[in-house]
């Protein structure tokens, strides 16, 4: 999967973890999204890694998403993958 792939908002499985894509919104924030519903905000895609963020018990986390492990999710023609 290419970093221009997950910018678009393009599906993409990772592990063993259902589906997941990239939101842009207007304030040129990013954040990462499980079936439509916010996980995680975006810091950075950088080449090989995203380095996302969320908190959890008013405690950051940070994730360290590799990119190589991102799998495209292609969409059948007429399906939906929410």
């Amino acid at each position: 999967m290419t970093i221009k792939e997950l910018k678009s908002g393009a599906k993409f499985k990772y592990g063993d973890t259902s589906y997941y894509n990239i939101v842009s919104h207007e304030e040129g924030l990013m954040t990462i999204c499980q079936f439509g519903m916010y996980r995680a905000n975006v810091e950075k895609i950088g080449s090989k890694f995203i380095k996302a963020f969320t908190y959890v018990m008013n405690k950051r986390v940070d994730l360290k998403i590799d990119i190589s492990k991102c799998i495209l999710m292609e969409e059948p023609a007429g399906a939906v993958i929410l």
